[in-house]
């Protein structure tokens, strides 16, 4: 089982194994074949997904700008 982190504030309500009940899950804590369960159920969503497409977005930017983290490509030249 993975660690939770809950990073992306992107939630799908999953049946908890150990207790039966439903209770949101972060999208990059689901197990890789409830990803794709969950990405195959939004296929014919094109609002979702650009939601979801957007939403990532903005936290991968939060999260670099938290932490300082830049690609290689991006990284601002007093960095270097």
């Amino acid at each position: 089982m993975k660690n939770k982190h809950g990073l992306s504030g992107i939630y799908f309500l999953q049946n908890n194994r150990e207790t039966g009940k439903r209770e949101p899950v972060a999208f990059e804590d689901l197990e890789p074949e409830e990803q794709e369960r969950v990405l195959n159920e939004t296929v014919n969503n094109d609002k979702l997904q650009r939601d979801l497409i957007i939403k990532l977005a903005n936290t991968l930017y939060r999260i670099g700008e938290e932490l300082g983290i830049y690609s290689e490509m991006e990284k601002p030249k007093d960095l270097i």
